[in-house]
């Protein structure tokens, strides 16, 4: 349900979730029951749905024509030290590990990408580890919520989804701080961030930095 945070009670007044109480198994039990076996037997969709098989780097490069998107350029350490080369930022995302240099025997992940440098930078696994974020284009429900203390989040992407709860400040009409009680592992910016309390989807944004 996380995907719902940004619409508002007059959109969510209309919706209807008859799906909203089964899980999978339960609704693939249900269409095969009744006559719908090529429902279950369809292949799911373990990618971006709606690019229908196509690798979604060609699906960007047909839309933006990134110039340095799919350029080769360097992959960096935190002091700046050259670690080796990458085949474009278009093919990185926070957190990953493929393709990537090891340092001292260590293995190495995407901590950092600059598209305006053509620059990858590097780092332990551990160093991925963040306690705060902010939060943009944010949007709740009744801000009362917003200073509970029973709040968890949801971070829809590569990383790990922090445990335990968080404290969420206003910084601006539409923008939050979030601080955690655990450290979330890379998160990345364009992130769905989702806020809850219990099951109830209280709020949410798009992880800024």
């Amino acid at each position: 349900s996380y995907f719902l945070y940004g619409l508002s009670q007059e959109i969510l007044a209309k919706a209807i979730t008859p799906l909203g109480n089964y899980t999978k198994a339960e609704v693939r039990d249900w269409a095969m029951a009744h006559g719908y076996p090529f429902m279950v037997e369809r292949k799911e969709s373990m990618g971006i749905c709606f690019l229908k098989e196509k690798d979604y780097r060609e699906f960007i490069r047909e839309r933006i024509k990134p110039e340095k998107m799919d350029q080769n350029g360097l992959i960096l350490d935190r002091e700046g030290r050259e670690l080796g080369k990458h085949k474009g930022v278009m093919h990185y995302t926070i957190g990953q590990k493929k393709d990537l240099p090891c340092r001292d025997g260590q293995p190495l992940y995407v901590a950092e990408i600059d598209p305006i440098r053509n620059v990858i930078v590097a780092d332990v696994k551990s160093a991925l580890w963040r306690s705060e974020l902010q939060v943009k284009d944010a949007y709740w429900v009744e801000e009362s919520d917003l200073h509970q203390k029973d709040i968890t989040i949801k971070v829809r992407g590569l990383g790990l989804n922090p445990k335990g709860t968080v404290q969420v400040e206003r910084m601006s009409r539409n923008t939050l701080r979030i601080l955690l009680s655990e450290p979330a592992w890379a998160i990345a910016p364009g992130q769905p961030v989702a806020l809850f309390r219990g099951d109830l989807l209280i709020g949410g944004g798009i992880a800024e930095k």
